[in-house]
């Protein structure tokens, strides 16, 4: 999603901001227009909320206590449209915002909010685009690794690259054999011990758990209804759809080349074909 920052930068003076707080660099989850003195029961927190201050008297108190309740519900960012309430920034709000942590912006007259929701949405199209094209590149470069000489070590070190976190290949008893980066080790027998769990499942069952700051997903290989080993996967919270597919096409391939193993159908001739 796009940031409040990528936001300002598309818009330019079109939104203009007025706290002496920096920028936050956080992921904008909508734009909502509302005239509310309290419209928090209507936003799930991370929206930059777009008023006139229809209601705003510009009283200190009221302010202040505006303020508060946005901050604390987590909303991304204030923009008050200038010219049909107010004809400049009341300076209680500006206080009050900066006393709130929420960083405050002026939409100056004549530009219209729909202006703003609709770069959001350029915004956020754009990012789609990106995030799609740069799964794909993961999608293929995993591809590639799992025909090459050695399929397994590549495949891991491909996966961990391309959620930005780690991944280990471990046996079905959970040791360790492939990690990567190699100071991950520590987290992969982590993982490792929630095999237990997993098993009382069944061998198609995958886990997804906390270690420290990462999302963990423990996935089993299995060939022909036999559990032959597992993938751990983990990257920092929250772990993106696009990271679980990753995952799930790795194991994938890596399943495939246990079969051909199994089989002793040559390895790289068999996934490039």
């Amino acid at each position: 999603m796009p940031t409040l920052a990528a936001l300002c930068r598309g818009l330019g003076p079109d939104l203009e901001p007025v706290t002496r707080l920096p920028i936050p660099d956080v992921e904008v989850s909508g734009v909502h227009v509302s005239e509310l003195t309290d419209p928090t029961p209507y936003l799930q927190g991370g929206e930059l909320l777009l008023t006139t201050g229809m209601g705003l008297t510009g009283h200190e108190a009221q302010a202040r206590a505006y303020a508060a309740r946005l901050a604390r519900h987590g909303v991304a960012g204030l923009g008050l449209g200038l010219g049909p309430i107010h004809d400049e920034l009341p300076r209680t709000l500006l206080r009050a915002c900066e006393a709130a942590g929420l960083a405050l912006f002026v939409v100056p007259a004549p530009t219209p909010f729909l202006m703003v929701a609709r770069t959001y949405w350029k915004l956020l199209a754009q990012a789609g685009h990106e995030e799609l094209s740069s799964a794909l590149g993961a999608h293929r470069d995993l591809v590639r690794a799992a025909a090459g000489s050695a399929p397994v070590p590549t495949v891991v070190r491909t996966l961990a690259a391309a959620v930005e976190g780690w991944a280990a290949h471990l046996t079905p008893d959970g040791q360790v054999l492939e990690v990567w980066p190699r100071d991950r080790r520590g987290s992969a027998r982590q993982a490792a011990e929630e095999m237990s769990r997993l098993r009382m499942a069944g061998p198609h069952s995958s886990a997804p758990f906390p270690i420290g700051g990462d999302d963990v997903v423990l996935q089993p290989l299995s060939s022909r209804g036999r559990l032959t080993g597992y993938v751990a996967t983990g990257c920092p919270r929250p772990m993106r759809a696009h990271d679980q597919q990753l995952v799930l096409t790795a194991c994938s391939l890596m399943a495939m080349q246990s079969e051909q193993q199994s089989r002793g159908i040559d390895g790289p001739r068999s996934s490039r074909a």
